[in-house]
């Protein structure tokens, strides 16, 4: 059969998994999840070639993970199969997953040593947690950075950094290292009437300087800098706020849009990002365009999407911080009638596309960007495209989504594809 994707999720289903769901080899999503299916994986799930993502959460499968999971190499987005009975040790044949980006088989009765879990090098998101994995964890670059979170209910499981560290040595040097903490705290509060002095001159001094600095920056925002900032950013960024607000002049401008102005910005460490300043909101009208970028952007990574590094805010003002993209943008570069030679034209095409496809097929749920015009296609100093703008991007299972369709969508320069 070509069925390619299929969810019955949700829908009290019983019994065993049939052995016929082999038979759908065009398969490439399966689902489902929040049912009452039993028994054992057929092992006729090998036969699912296609599949980059299965989800057999919270049923009530039993029995150990056939081997002939392995065997499906395709699976690159996902595999969920938490809240399960599952037992027994993980098969070796899972280091064949090479390309799995998420797996979750947290709640099972599994057990026996995670090692063949450091094979699956594009792993992105882990959750193992309630089990009763035993031994050593992987030393691998991803478990390194693995929270303690994504294991909790294993015991037996053992660090092995430092030869091996297991679970119960860890609580007694963390509740050792609170300890040293309290001691250092105490020392630190013991001093601070000797610093009273010192702290309020610094106070003064600091109101004054603010006061200064939003003097100068006047021009840029008015009162409107001189409130207290959040900055939040979403990796780490050596530079602060006043180094970005220093940047917010007339001749940083590099583009003007229906949210915002775009500034570049130069930081002391010789960074270069982009800044959008969105344009005021009245009180009757909430600034969804900077809750969209924050809520898609901050979440999703893509060669052919814009990066949000983070995002700066105060009771006024809302700043939106970017990847700085040095070539400008499409429509600037239509309108200039430079010369483009067909392969030019192909590439830029090809990652406006890919970014495209990304957004509707590989994200779980679906991001509908609703504003893709030339304008929003940023371009690098190698021609290759990156789609930007993302305030009126909707994400396809929120609350407000069949609402938000019923409206009319896109900016100026924007026409929606015909139904």
């Amino acid at each position: 059969m070509n069925l390619e994707q299929l969810d019955l999720s949700m829908n009290k289903l019983t019994g065993e998994m049939p052995a016929s769901f082999g038979n759908f080899s065009y398969l490439n999503k399966l689902i489902l999840s929040r049912n009452m299916l039993s028994g054992p994986l057929p092992r006729s799930v090998q036969n699912l070639q296609k599949l980059t993502m299965l989800d057999l959460s919270n049923n009530r499968f039993s029995g150990a993970i056939p081997p002939e999971i392995g065997v499906l190499s395709s699976l690159s987005i996902s595999l969920d199969l938490s809240g399960n009975r599952f037992a027994g040790e993980l098969p070796e044949e899972m280091s064949g997953l090479t390309q799995l980006q998420s797996l979750d088989l947290s709640s099972n009765g599994l057990h026996g040593s995670i090692s063949v879990l450091g094979a699956l090098t594009s792993l992105t998101s882990l959750n193992i947690s309630f089990n009763n994995f035993s031994g050593a964890i992987p030393v691998t670059p991803f478990f390194k950075t693995l929270s303690s979170n994504s294991y909790a209910g294993n015991p037996s499981l053992c660090e092995s950094y430092d030869g091996h560290i297991c679970a119960s040595d860890m609580v007694r040097r963390t509740t050792l290292k609170t300890v040293r903490t309290v001691i250092l705290v105490c020392a630190i509060l013991g001093s601070i009437t000797l610093l009273l002095v010192v702290v309020w001159i610094l106070f003064n001094r600091s109101r004054r300087l603010e006061g200064e600095k939003a003097t100068s920056l006047s021009a840029a925002g008015g009162n409107d800098f001189s409130y207290p900032w959040t900055f939040t950013p979403f990796q780490k960024l050596n530079f602060c706020v006043d180094s970005i607000l220093e940047c917010l002049k007339d001749e940083n401008v590099i583009g003007k849009g229906c949210s915002g102005v775009v500034y570049r910005a130069e930081m002391p460490n010789g960074d270069i990002i982009a800044v959008k300043k969105l344009w005021k909101t009245t009180k009757e009208e909430p600034i969804d365009a900077f809750a969209a970028e924050i809520q898609i952007l901050g979440h999703i990574r893509h060669r052919n999407i814009v990066k949000l590094l983070g995002y700066c805010s105060n009771k006024s003002v809302k700043l939106l911080l970017y990847n700085y993209v040095p070539n400008g943008n499409l429509q600037e570069l239509l309108s200039e009638n430079r010369s483009l030679d067909w392969d030019t034209r192909y590439k830029i095409a090809v990652g406006a596309a890919q970014g495209l496809s990304y957004l509707h097929h590989d994200c779980v749920p679906a991001i509908l960007h609703r504003d893709v015009k030339c304008n929003n296609i940023l371009l690098d100093s190698k021609y290759e495209a990156y789609l930007a703008d993302f305030g009126l991007a909707k994400l396809m299972n929120s609350p407000n989504y069949h609402h938000a369709m019923s409206r009319i969508a896109g900016s100026y320069g924007y026409i929606a594809p015909g139904k």
